[in-house]
């Protein structure tokens, strides 16, 4: 986050038959933010693990806040807690970018040595991000590949690559024989 008040998140609350919930109704609006771990803000202040959020508080990306939601009405007597990771920069908006791949006779995984992340110019490092899965790379033709943000970057990113024909060789070629009939 880069100002005060910007790690705040509107959460989706559900009971367990599903139904949304909704804020002043089913649970108080005002919502607790807590530091997950240790902190330390951009301007030197530290903030230990279970504190408060304060209202001026820039909170680092990467920052883990933990939130509190107080059940009213038929929910009364109902503490729910649930977490999010404060980010400065979502990769669903990088540009990534992966060589064409060749077909060895099994699934391609790639590693992150063949995946170039861009995002706003900068090329992110190997650590701002995880492959969480890949698709469709059991042949060749199109595969995606899937990311996501990790550290001060969030956010989901898929892209495509290409994955070629294994080349032939090692072959011999024979003249046919002429039948004739």
């Amino acid at each position: 986050a880069s100002k005060a008040g910007a790690y705040k998140s509107t959460p989706k609350v559900y009971d367990l038959d599903g139904k949304l919930l909704k804020a002043g109704t089913d649970y108080e609006k005002n919502i607790g933010y807590y530091y997950e771990e240790d902190t330390y803000l951009a301007n030197g202040t530290f903030r230990m693990g279970g504190d408060a959020v304060d209202s001026k508080d820039v909170v680092p990306a990467g920052t883990v806040i933990r939130v509190e939601i107080i059940g009213r009405g038929n929910y009364e007597a109902t503490v729910l807690w649930g977490r999010y990771r404060v980010i400065g920069a979502d990769i669903s908006k990088a540009t990534v970018k992966v060589n064409a791949q060749v077909y060895a006779g099994k699934a391609i995984e790639l590693s992150k040595d063949q995946i170039t992340v861009t995002l706003k110019g900068v090329t992110l490092n190997p650590e701002d991000y995880e492959i969480l899965y890949h698709t469709n790379n059991e042949k060749k033709g199109s595969a995606t590949v899937v990311l996501h943000g990790v550290g001060k970057y969030g956010g989901i990113k898929s892209a495509k690559f290409t994955i070629l024909a294994k080349p032939v060789s090692g072959m011999e070629f024979c003249a046919e024989e002429e039948y004739t009939y």
